[in-house]
């Protein structure tokens, strides 16, 4: 599995989860836990080629999300969760709107901060619900490039120690569609 953050780092990060004393880690969980771990070290590892997405696809309501805290507690690593639909904009992906003592202002998502956040985890639930001009938008970053191109910002790098997955159903599932060509 990959080596667990220093301690040091658990205490600044806001989004970190926890598991409780008494936890019992399932074998579905640890099975996951064994090979996402081996996924991971692949991605990071491979710098430019391959350094894309790991997609995991399994039954709906299996708890790939929780299995995904589990990891994430055992890693010290944060968790940015995306969860867009099929009406997701190419504006929800790189902005929110907020209000300050200023007015409306344009905020960085959840998607944004993840990517700079060292030692995040990104994940993209339901992957194959966008609309494929959302995920033409994230194509760079689910590649090998790591960045997602902002008309007004430019290119946002990826930090380099950020994990990047997505998860989604069967494509039999009512509902589900086919992930997008992009």
């Amino acid at each position: 599995m990959l080596a667990k953050l220093p301690k040091e780092n658990k205490l600044s990060r806001k989004r970190l989860p926890s598991l409780s004393g008494g936890a019992v880690i399932w074998p579905t969980a640890k099975s996951f836990i064994k090979e996402f771990s081996e996924l991971t070290e692949i991605q990071l590892s491979s710098r430019g080629e391959g350094a894309g997405i790991i997609i995991w696809e399994s039954d709906a309501w299996t708890g790939k999300n929780y299995k995904l805290e589990i990891f994430a507690a055992l890693t010290n690593r944060e968790v940015f969760e995306m969860s867009w639909n099929k009406t997701a904009t190419r504006g929800d992906v790189l902005f929110t709107h907020e209000i300050g003592p200023d007015g409306t202002y344009r905020a960085s998502t959840e998607l944004i901060k993840g990517m700079q956040t060292p030692w995040a985890i990104i994940c993209i639930d339901e992957i194959n619900a966008y609309p494929p001009e959302v995920a033409k938008l994230m194509n760079p970053l689910l590649t090998g490039a790591r960045y997602i191109n902002d008309p007004i910002r430019g290119k946002i790098y990826c930090h380099p120690t950020v994990i990047i997955c997505g998860f989604m159903n069967p494509q039999t599932y009512l509902g589900t569609t086919p992930l997008a060509q992009e």
